[in-house]
Formats: structure tokens, C-alpha cells, sequence
């Protein structure tokens, strides 16, 4: 099993992309009462929205359009939606221009069309939509622009959107469109992770475990990545599971390693999967379990781990809840090697 000297940064997966919801109602000009609106029932808050946005309240016109969008107190309505959205856009609101790019990528309501969703994405981030900024360094991300990345990453990084702080900091820490930085990838992790960003409270965690730009500290090492498991996160679940594991920083402890890694494996974490299955393959911190042993590596494997590979060519040699089958063994081990895993190339040459 992997220890904590071999955890990575995480990349972070991009989110997917979502319709921006303004939850903070503006008080402006007076064609809404907005005091009424927010003591008003779900139905009299449509009627209001309704006369608002047609008296041309941008907000109002906003608003409606997410109610449309989403079926909120009326039926759901793409092309109602994008009606109202367009309206307030067309008066500057950057969210409404948001979601009419996100609109034209997925093609609701109206046709797909990508060139047109960028548009729209582009008019909102130079207005300064901080989502926006992030959605376009993802887009330069994704194409290896890391200088227009960079870019927009950074604005929205500078309104706050801990998204963009976390993505930030791994650019800072990879050295990508950047010379390699962990002081400033540590003050763009620490920025999202105290806004309870679980991405960047894991990265935080390997920076204090790697001694990457900060003096090596274990204990404070476990207390972001403990943050970040306990909102679910899968990597620093895995991570906190090699920890008790391996007893670094803490007192060794398989029942709580099995725990941990249980909870990652059950989110599809490949190497947590072929982690818990060696401890059901062994009786660390658990009954021995063959049958669910092999079910985990399989799991693990079809997601590309050479581990896996090597521990199901294990069993097959071994005959561990199988029937014992060489010619299998090392099919399984030849598929690790062919994958870079060394200690599979050992055993090919033991079994020739």
C-alpha cells in the first residue's frame, strides 16, 4: 500500500457546469417592492416577478427566468427562460449572461451551439462574473492555455471563488503558465480551504505531509485532510486512510484505516478500492474475505490501477478464493508490467 510520501496533488475535478441563482435580491430603482416580495407566498412572489420583469426590473426578469428555468411555483420552460434571461442580460445582468451561455452548451431551449455559449460566457466574465472567469480558465485549462488559465483563473480567484483559489494553487504547484510556487500555491489553498473548499483543504493537508513550501507537519497534515474526508471527499478519505494504515502521525490502527478507505472505495477511489480489498485479502482490521477481496481489485482494475492487476494475478497464483491458475497469474501480471508496475516484471521472471 502507498504511504503518505507517495500522495499527490490533487487536480480537482472540474464541477459541473451550473445556472447561477442570485440568492441576494437586490434592492433597486422602484419598480419592484422587494420588501413585499420577500414576506409574499411562492405564487404572489411570481405575480410580482411577473409585473417587475415586464415593467423591464432586470432583476425581476432574472428571477423569473430561474423560476422558468427550474419549474419553481410554474411549469419548467427553456424557452421561457431564455426569454427572460436575454431581456436581463440585454441591462447588464452578468448571471443572466451566464446562464444563457450555459443554455446555448447545452442546448436547452434552444439549439446547441458552443461558439454562441462562449460568446455569452466571455461577455459575462469581462463584466466581471467571477463564475464565468473560472468556467473560461477552465476552457483554457482543458487546452493547455495555462496563460489564458492563468488569466482568468485569477480573477475570479481575487472575488473570492474558492473554486478559482484551489485551481490557482495548482497551477502554482505544477508549474503551470508559472514558475512552480508553493508559497503562493499555499496562500490560494489556504484562501479556499477556509471557505470549506474540501479540494483545496486535501492539497493543504499533502503541502503540510510533503513539507512543500511549509515545515513537515504531520499533525497539521491530518487536520485539513480530516476536514476535507469528513465532507465526503474521496482522495483525502484514501489519504486518511494511508495514514492510519501506515501509523504516520498517528498510532497505527487498521480498524480506522478500513473505514476510511471503505468510505472512498464506495465513491469508485480506484487505489482505495485495491487498498480495502488487501485488507479483506489479509484480515487487516477485518475478517479475511477472498470473495469480496477479488470483487474490490476487479473494481479497482477495470479503472486502469496496475496494482490491482498485480494483486488479482496474486491470487491466482496463490489460489486464494480461486481455483489456483498460473497461465491466469500472469496474464493479470503481465497487464500490471504493461502498466509500469515493477513488482509485476519480478514476478513474470519468477514464474517463468
Amino acid at each position: 500500500m502507498s504511504g503518505v510520501n507517495k500522495i499527490k496533488y490533487l487536480r480537482g475535478l472540474f464541477g459541473t457546469l451550473r445556472i447561477m441563482i442570485n440568492n441576494n435580491i437586490k434592492i433597486m430603482g422602484n419598480i419592484v417592492d422587494w420588501n413585499k416580495f420577500k414576506q409574499a407566498s411562492d405564487d404572489e412572489r411570481v405575480q410580482i416577478l411577473k409585473e417587475g420583469a415586464e415593467k423591464g426590473d432586470a432583476e425581476a426578469q432574472f428571477l423569473l427566468g430561474i423560476r422558468c428555468y427550474f419549474g419553481k411555483a410554474v411549469p419548467v420552460d427553456y424557452t421561457e427562460a431564455r426569454k427572460w434571461f436575454l431581456l436581463a442580460a440585454e441591462q447588464g445582468n452578468t448571471d443572466a449572461q451566464f446562464n444563457i451561455g450555459a443554455m446555448y452548451k447545452r442546448g436547452e431551449g434552444v439549439p446547441q451551439d458552443i461558439s454562441e455559449a462562449m460568446r455569452w460566457y466571455r461577455m459575462s466574465a469581462e463584466h466581471g462574473n467571477r463564475r464565468a472567469q473560472y468556467y473560461l480558465g477552465i476552457c483554457s485549462d482543458v487546452n493547455n492555455d495555462y496563460s489564458e488559465a492563468l488569466h482568468w483563473y485569477k480573477l475570479a480567484a481575487e472575488q473570492g471563488l474558492a473554486d478559482a483559489q484551489d485551481r490557482l494553487g495548482h497551477m502554482y504547484v505544477h508549474g503551470e503558465g508559472v514558475p512552480v510556487d508553493y508559497t503562493e500555491a499555499r496562500k490560494w489553498f489556504l484562501l479556499a480551504a477556509e471557505q470549506g473548499d474540501a479540494d483545496a483543504q486535501c492539497n493543504l493537508g499533502v503541502m503540510y505531509a510533503n513539507g512543500d513550501g511549509v515545515p513537515q507537519d504531520i499533525s497539521e497534515a491530518m487536520r485539513w485532510c480530516r476536514m476535507s474526508a469528513e465532507q465526503g471527499f474521496r482522495f483525502a478519505q484514501c489519504y486518511m486512510g494511508n495514514m492510519y494504515f501506515e501509523g504516520d502521525g498517528v498510532e497505527k490502527d487498521y480498524t480506522e484505516a478500513f473505514y476510511w478507505y471503505k468510505l472512498a472505495a464506495e465513491q469508485g477511489e480506484a487505489h482505495s478500492q485495491d487498498y480495502l480489498g488487501e485488507m479483506y485479502l489479509n484480515g487487516y482490521g477485518c475478517s479475511v474475505d477472498y470473495s469480496e477481496a477479488m470483487r474490490l481489485f476487479l473494481l479497482s482494475s477495470e479503472q486502469g490501477n496496475p496494482e490491482a492487476d498485480y494483486d488479482i494475478g496474486t491470487m491466482y497464483e496463490e489460489g486464494k478464493g480461486v481455483e489456483r491458475n498460473i497461465a491466469l497469474a500472469k496474464e493479470w501480471y503481465q497487464k500490471a508490467a504493461e502498466k509500469g508496475y515493477e513488482d509485476a516484471n519480478s514476478a513474470l521472471e519468477r514464474l517463468k
